[in-house]
């Protein structure tokens, strides 16, 4: 029987040729990567009055709850969290249905 492990190597994705719009199409063609559930596709790339996009949005069919994803490589910063949550904000202010959880 063979007792060698498999040897992995972690690279970043920029390394490896790929961006945040790359990474997005894979969270939006099989939201389960993020281990939220069985995810619905809602949105992705939705235009915001504030002249933002929101990168994706998902739901959850069992209780109708809203999923705002931001994708982004690398340190998140403060703009980028305050961008999601101006995004939810405005997302719940349109009267969508359910709940609208950032993530």
């Amino acid at each position: 029987m063979d007792n060698d492990l498999p040897v992995t190597v972690v690279k970043w994705l920029r390394d490896c040729g790929r961006d945040e719009y790359w990474l997005q199409d894979k969270i939006y063609e099989n939201p389960s990567v993020l281990g939220l559930g069985d995810l619905e596709r809602v949105s992705n790339e939705k235009v915001q009055s504030s002249g933002g996009r929101i990168d994706l949005i998902l739901k959850d069919p069992e209780d109708d709850s809203m999923y705002e994803v931001e994708v982004m490589l690398g340190e998140t910063d403060e703009s980028h969290i305050v961008r999601t949550i101006e995004y939810w904000d405005l997302e719940k202010r349109r009267g969508r249905k359910g709940t609208i959880l950032p993530c």
